[in-house]
């Protein structure tokens, strides 16, 4: 590899591995190089510049362009960066160039930007030589320890172990440990000017102390603060510094090794450090540097608390105050040992609170200010806090809590509905008025359907004119079947036959004859007696003619015979006993009567029927058959004793009817008289009037008569076709009048009406108040049986219109405010804002019935309620310190009259004046009695008003408490260590003395000698 050097303004390339004299012989070469003339080695002979080395640069004078005339650190940093030119200055550098004869060459101008790279150039190859001197520092301990003997008096000259170093040992060309430091040419670089000899001797130690900085760091980090706690004495003392605070672990170390680099620097500045002297007094320097800047840094503490005390600056703090508050804080907290004197308690946990706490207000109500019990939630500090808010400081927590009161109401501002509660109010009556006057219009609708679906089934006629028109159609029937039956003799032909009764006579004698007496009783004897008197002569035996005979005897002739006699006398008789006949088996259990009778009668008959049959052709007898039956067929259809017809039909003596015209309709209702109704006489008008008696029997104004009629008139509406289906018509549309009617006085009795009925309902009872009572309104849904439901009905009912559910919104805000929002005028900010009570707005929409409510007024917009509960859930939790009545520790610091009281000045003058002291003590002793007392006094106001500030502002307690841990107290005072394994590196240094001084340094040596 190689590196660039600047000559005579140009830049010239060289083996980076080349010697010094080497490199002047590059130099010399040049062609734009002075020439060289050979300078000779001996004694007496001047050495030229170009072949003496630079003691700073090490590069030959003639050849190093960029080198310059050591100067004092300031005047030469000045003019590094173009303030000025530096001013010379003899140092030992300069003495051996005068011993030498040799005079430095002038410096060459640089650009800003050369200058800037230089120094960087030069401090990032110090802070690189730094580091390897820490990894050689176990090497150089092992080599040179038997060296240690050397430092005794006399000559020892005990040599090193081994002299390979530790980038040897790994293998690098020379001692470094970053690549990147010498990709950039950040190693082996060689300051050009004193400033850049200055920033490279700070960079070494601050390279130096990086090592072990970045290892305790780095251990810490893995091992925590316990973790650190627990190591051995010697890892503690670094890693628990590290662990607890890295931050200012960091600045303590690396503003020591700065002291040390910048002590070091100047003694560099002042003696040649290429000399054993001269690393003497760099060691000397760095202890010099690393122990002003801890001294100078407590100093100037001490002085800035004095002054700030002393012109009561209000904003005092140093660590006696912080330290104090944090014992405060941990004491009202009750963190275990708090309460010990002296007792190294830990905060972490109080820190862990903060950290992480249960709820943290001000995450979720914007321009909340949190206070340190708010997110600990610990009763002591809660305490401590209304103790403070109660002292002095009130003002500051009287502004927070309004700043906090109006934040709240802002933020419960943002959700509040923008409506107004008169919104559902006027949804709801409009809707209300709607379905009251369409249950009207449905009712009346309903009614003229009943009334049309019904107005066919009412009678038509009366019951004389129904019964008029049936007995009428009767008599006509009846009187066509009489006709039919004549018709049916008449076409007989044997009506006006005339027969000898005498066969008829005996056969009843035969018949009769052969019956008992019971048996005769049974059968109508003064009806068979006239007929067979018929068949009997008038006079019996020979009728004596009055004439004799011959003999004198009487003449007689026989008796004269029967007078013939209508056929129809024997066809009658059998008529009669048929006819009686049908009476007896159709009453089998009658006195007169029953089975023996019908079989009496039946032998009757036969004896008759023989007769006539006698006295007949067969063709009459046919036809004759045939009348009868049309006989029987008109005796049965009209004439049949308890038929319903015959009844309809049978007269008085007088001919007036048996049964009324009125009653004659309803005796067919009955479904086997109606048959026989409608067997004997079918006509439309008989229906007619039958329907009509019919429907008189039913009552059609209401479903369930309908029904009942339909029941109890199945087979009756049967006859009828359709009529049934009128029927069920009219129940269905009475059942949706009664239906329609009851929809409407529900309506009316639930929602009230306009009138100022009040309704039973849910919406009737949020409408019986007016616009200026939405509490109460809305207070009806809440005290609901089932408040959801009532709520969801509320909302259907207005069909969730925006308007409706905006209003429902803002009556249900408004009791949110009158049960969540506090009445006690001392509550409210300096604004008038009435104060949001986290509690109690909690606890209300915690209860079942709010939340229910709630849930369906903020269905569409959830994200509300939930923004809404997690208000309440955070202001459940805030402003502690009302709770805690227990006054704790206010703080309040004890007053002092003065700084100095006038006893205090009286009495040092009085000793002074007697000669007890001098005046030197005199001052002395008032300053500090002025010192300490300012101090005292801007402490304990200090502390006052720390502690109002950590209580109010969780941020900056959890950094007090992380930052000043009793805990980590000892770690934390403990000085800085890093920076002196750089000043062991040097130590060693001094013990090689071949090692240290390089070539250029024997060069020079050598011409001074």
């Amino acid at each position: 590899m190689a590196r660039i050097i600047e000559f005579e303004g140009r830049r010239i390339e060289v083996p980076d591995d080349a010697t010094d004299a080497e490199i002047g012989q590059i130099i010399s070469a040049q062609p734009s190089a002075a020439p060289v003339a050979a300078a000779p080695v001996a004694p007496p002979a001047p050495v030229r510049p170009e072949d003496v080395p630079d003691p700073v640069t090490g590069i030959p004078g003639g050849a190093a362009a960029s080198s310059q005339p050591d100067t004092s650190i300031i005047d030469t940093i000045m003019g590094d960066i173009g303030f000025g030119k530096a001013k010379p200055k003899r140092t030992i550098s300069d003495l051996i160039m005068e011993g030498s004869g040799v005079k430095p060459p002038p410096a060459p101008e640089r650009s800003a930007l050369q200058t800037a790279d230089g120094y960087v150039r030069a401090a990032m190859t110090g802070v690189n030589q730094g580091i390897a001197n820490i990894l050689d520092l176990p090497f150089d301990a092992i080599n040179n320890a038997p060296r240690l003997i050397n430092l005794l008096p006399g000559e020892q000259g005990i040599p090193r172990i081994s002299d390979t170093e530790f980038g040897q040992a790994i293998g690098l060309d020379e001692p470094t440990v970053s690549d990147t430091f010498k990709d950039v040419g950040f190693t082996g670089y060689k300051p050009q000017t004193g400033g850049e000899a200055y920033v490279n001797r700070v960079g070494t130690e601050v390279g130096a102390m990086a090592v072990p900085v970045g290892g305790a760091l780095a251990k810490g980090a893995q091992v925590g603060v316990q973790g650190a706690r627990e190591l051995p004495a010697l890892a503690r003392m670094f890693v628990e510094p590290a662990a607890v605070n890295s931050g200012r672990f960091i600045q303590k170390e690396a503003t020591t090794a700065l002291g040390a680099g910048m002590g070091a620097a100047t003694a560099n500045a002042l003696v040649d450090p290429n000399t054993g002297f001269g690393q003497a007094m760099d060691l000397v320097g760095a202890l010099l540097g690393g122990g002003i800047t801890g001294i100078g840094s407590a100093v100037a503490k001490g002085g800035k608390n004095v002054i700030d005390a002393v012109r009561q600056n209000p904003n005092y703090l140093d660590q006696v105050v912080k330290d104090s508050v944090v014992d405060r804080i941990g004491k009202a907290a009750g963190l275990p040992g708090s309460d010990v004197p002296n007792a190294a308690f830990d905060t972490d946990s109080l820190i862990a609170a903060i950290d992480n706490p249960v709820s943290k207000p001000s995450a979720v109500i914007p321009g909340y200010q949190d206070s340190l019990a708010d997110l600990t939630q610990n009763p002591g500090i809660a305490a401590l806090e209304y103790g403070r808010s109660q002292g002095p400081g009130a003002g500051h927590y009287l502004q927070r809590q309004s700043n906090n009161t109006q934040a709240v109401d802002n933020a419960m501002g943002a959700l509040e509905p923008k409506a107004q509660p008169a919104a559902l109010r006027d949804v709801l009556a409009e809707e209300r008025d709607r379905r009251i006057m369409a249950a009207i219009m449905d009712t009346t609708n309903a009614e003229g359907a009943a009334e049309t679906a019904t107005r066919g089934l009412v009678p038509q006629t009366t019951p004389g004119q129904r019964g008029g028109t049936v007995r009428s159609a009767l008599e006509t029937a009846r009187d066509a079947a009489r006709q039919r039956t004549d018709e049916a003799y008449r076409a007989v032909g044997i009506e006006g036959r005339e027969v000898d009764p005498t066969g008829l006579t005996e056969s009843l004698d035969n018949a009769v004859g052969g019956l008992t007496e019971v048996e005769r009783g049974l059968v109508p004897q003064g009806v068979i007696d006239r007929v067979r008197r018929l068949g009997v002569p008038d006079q019996a035996g020979p009728v004596d003619t009055g004439i004799l005979d011959a003999s004198g005897n009487p003449i007689t002739r026989p008796p004269p015979a029967a007078e013939p006699v209508a056929l129809k006398e024997a066809t009658d008789l059998k008529s009669e006993l048929q006819r009686l006949q049908r009476a007896a088996y159709a009453d089998p259990k009658a006195e007169k009567g029953g089975r023996n009778a019908g079989r009496v009668l039946g032998q009757m008959i036969d004896a008759v029927d023989g007769y006539i049959t006698r006295n007949i052709t067969p063709e009459e007898q046919a036809a004759l058959d045939t009348a009868r039956g049309t006989k029987f067929e008109e005796a049965e259809a009209f004439g049949r004793q308890g038929d319903p017809v015959a009844s309809a039909l049978a007269r008085n003596e007088g001919g007036v009817p048996k049964m009324r015209d009125d009653q004659v309709a309803g005796a067919f209702v009955n479904p086997q008289a109606m048959d026989r109704l409608f067997t004997q006489a079918d006509t439309p008008a008989v229906r007619a009037a039958i329907r009509d008696e019919l429907l008189s029997r039913g009552d059609v104004t209401s479903a369930d008569r309908i029904n009942r009629f339909l029941q109890d008139h199945a087979e009756q509406l049967n006859r009828f076709p359709g009529m049934r289906e009128e029927f069920e018509t009219a129940a269905a549309a009475r059942t949706r009048e009664a239906e329609a009617r009851t929809a409407q006085t529900n309506t009316q009795r639930d929602l009230g009406t306009p009138d100022d009925e009040r309704g039973r309902g849910t919406v009737g009872r949020y409408l019986r108040f007016s616009d200026a009572n939405p509490e109460r309104a809305i207070n009806e849904v809440l005290n609901a049986p089932d408040p959801g439901r009532a709520a969801d009905e509320l909302m259907t009912f207005a069909q969730d219109a925006p308007r409706a559910v905006e209003g429902a919104r803002a009556a249900f805000w408004k009791k949110l405010r009158s049960e969540s929002q506090s009445v006690d005028n001392t509550a409210r900010s300096l604004e008038g804002t009435r104060a949001w009570r986290g509690d109690w707005l909690k606890s209300w929409l915690d209860k079942p019935s709010t939340s229910a409510v709630a849930e369906r007024l903020y269905r569409d917009k959830p994200e509300d309620l939930e923004t809404l509960r997690a208000y309440a859930d955070v202001l459940d939790n805030v402003n502690l310190r009302t709770r805690a009545r227990a006054m704790g520790s206010s703080g309040t610091s004890q007053g002092v009259s003065g700084i100095l009281t006038p006893e205090t000045v009286q009495s040092r003058m009085y000793a002074w004046m007697r000669g007890q002291v001098s005046g030197t003590y005199l001052v002395t002793s008032m300053a500090s009695v002025f010192a300490r007392r300012a101090i005292r006094a801007a402490r304990s106001e200090a502390i006052d008003r720390l502690t109002d500030k950590v209580l109010q502002n969780p941020e900056m307690a959890k950094e007090l408490l992380r930052d000043n841990n009793p805990a980590n107290r000892a770690a934390l005072a403990r000085r800085a260590k890093g920076w002196l394994g750089n000043e062991a590196s040097t130590f060693f240094d001094i013990l090689d003395d071949e090692k240290d001084q390089d070539d250029t340094t024997k060069a020079a040596m050598q011409g001074a000698r």
